[in-house]
């Protein structure tokens, strides 16, 4: 190498430490080895190819799926979605048993208020707060528990929660209207619920960037108005806020599983058809079964009547062979039958048989998928419990999490946004005192707090929970009112209420119980004492006196 190419070589090398274009130099160093600048930009800002699941390989060869937003992958099929997932609750025993183990371990019975406004940011005392607790848990409760409280007058608030979660679960969304009507000479609110189908474009609306499957909403994405089929060739277009209180006019219950999705999918979206394989496996099994349990011949002769003898009234019979037209020969199977065929037919069988030994472990297998799938675990959602206690009760806990999760978000999104609008009117009809109640938003938000009490879990072994709840009391891990409402889903300040009423009705009989018991207790006179046996006789009659003088 020549002295003018050494320099120049060594130049650039000792340049590179501090010269501006210092990034160069991996480049040349990567070109002697045969890495090309393309690689080098892949190898910092990314080429892709490091995840097998990316691959073109024979596994993904027939894998077809879709790309695009929440809503252009969903709003096309939600139709069809909420079509088979109907038919499904309405039709299939696992379909039903999800559905039915959601609505009744989330909603229950009904899931009851619990006022808890802010006192201290209200100022309230705690003898105020009780009272105006008392009083809005009263008002509510009358109210929930009358079908006033239904638009259409056909359900309490409380059936109207089983059926609001019941069509969120297999229609995947559920709309709410709040109109105030009049009740018994009272303006008030009511619950209209809305199936999900209702909502659609109107005639000229189509789906956009600004109309989602009748929902129109603005350039965030945040609704403007809801388009309800109300006839056949009649829509009403609902305002999503009103245009002076701002307050909602309509409850859209659904669950958003993508950024930008604004319409609900079913439940059962994913496991639909492990579920319908599964009911036609059933159903093939309980087939073949049946027929194998029919016994029928079939006689083939050229005697017309030759199956005479087994019909009941021979020849003269009008169910007799001789008498049977080609329309008349009936090839049904049934137990103990006797059929004739014609000389030139015959019967050939196929084989019926099933792998039934095989059919519990399909059946397990299918469910256990639909559980991961929902959440649900097997054992909740079979019914089944034959595994030990330990194993039972982690079932019952992971499941229970699970409902914990979707009642809170009932909660929210429907008890607690429609109890808000409830205490807005009675406050405004003057029913409930607030003072500032319409000062700010925190004021509001102060007096609307509440708590939901729903169903609780429930015990596998009562006594065991019930020293380990008192466990976690006394170490400070939880609260009275915290286990009174996990255990049994009640209110703990009302049952100390309660008992402390209930010691004080019993405390009479309680002393006079006790006193009888120890009259009962107490020893006899010894023989000694008394002189002889008629004096002994004696002792014990006057403690038998004494006891029923106790009337106990």
């Amino acid at each position: 190498m020549s002295r003018k190419k050494r320099n120049k070589h060594n130049s650039i090398s000792q340049a590179t430490p501090s010269h501006p274009q210092a990034p160069a130099a991996p480049a040349v160093r990567h070109r002697r080895q045969g890495i090309n600048p393309v690689s080098l930009i892949n190898f910092f800002y990314g080429g892709g190819g490091a995840y097998e699941a990316a691959g073109i390989g024979r596994v993904f060869k027939n894998w077809q799926y879709s790309q695009g937003v929440a809503d252009a992958e969903i709003l096309g099929d939600l139709s069809t979605l909420r079509e088979r997932s109907r038919d499904l609750y309405r039709n299939n025993s696992i379909g039903r048993g999800v559905i039915g183990t959601m609505v009744t371990n989330v909603v229950g019975g009904g899931i009851k208020l619990q006022a808890a406004p802010d006192r201290a940011f209200l100022g309230m005392t705690d003898d105020f707060a009780e009272v105006w607790e008392d009083n809005v848990e009263r008002k509510f409760h009358n109210w929930s528990s009358s079908k006033n409280s239904d638009a259409a007058r056909s359900a309490t608030f409380y059936d109207l929660q089983s059926l609001a979660f019941l069509s969120y679960c297999h229609s995947g969304e559920i709309f709410v209207l709040l109109p105030i009507l009049e009740r018994n000479g009272k303006n008030q609110l009511c619950v209209q619920l809305i199936e999900a189908d209702l909502v659609q474009n109107s005639p000229g609306q189509f789906t956009n960037r600004f109309c989602r499957d009748g929902i129109e909403v603005d350039e965030y994405g945040a609704p403007l108005a809801y388009n309800i089929r109300t006839d056949t060739m009649s829509w009403t277009r609902v305002p999503a806020y009103g245009e002076k209180t701002g307050r909602p006019n309509v409850i859209h219950l659904f669950k958003q599983e993508r950024p930008g999705q604004s319409r609900g999918v079913p439940m059962l979206s994913s496991v639909v058809e492990n579920i319908k394989q599964a009911d036609r496996g059933s159903k093939a099994v309980l087939a073949a079964m049946v027929v194998q349990s029919l016994f029928t011949a079939f006689i083939k002769s050229n005697n017309p009547h030759a199956i005479d003898p087994l019909i009941p009234g021979g020849a003269n019979s009008p169910t007799s062979s001789s008498t049977l037209d080609d329309d008349d020969y009936d090839y049904t199977l049934a137990p103990g039958a006797v059929l004739k065929l014609k000389p030139e037919e015959d019967i050939t069988f196929a084989n019926p048989s099933q792998p039934k030994s095989e059919f519990e472990s399909f059946m397990m297998a299918h469910l256990v998928w639909v559980g991961m799938a929902t959440g649900i675990p097997y054992e909740i959602l079979s019914k089944k419990f034959l595994a030990s206690y330990s194993a039972s009760r982690a079932s019952r806990i992971e499941a229970w999490r699970f409902f914990l999760t979707e009642r809170a978000k009932f909660n929210r999104d429907f008890n607690q946004a429609i109890y808000q609008e409830w205490l807005t009117i009675e406050i405004l009809e003057g029913r409930i005192p607030a003072p500032s109640f319409f000062a700010s938003d925190d004021m509001m938000q102060a007096y609307c707090r509440a708590e939901w009490l729903g169903s609780s879990m429930g015990q596998i072994d009562e006594k065991k929970e019930v020293e380990a709840a008192w466990e976690r009391v006394q170490r400070g891990f939880s609260t009275f009112t915290q286990e009174t409402a996990a255990m049994n889903g009640g209110d703990f300040t009302r049952n100390a209420k309660r008992l402390k009423r209930e010691a004080a009705l019993i405390a009479p009989f309680m002393k006079t119980i006790s006193e009888a018991e120890a009259n009962q207790a107490a020893p006899l006179p010894d023989s000694s004492d008394i002189g002889d046996d008629d004096g002994a006789q004696d002792a014990a009659g006057g403690a038998t006196k004494q006891l029923e003088a106790s009337n106990v």
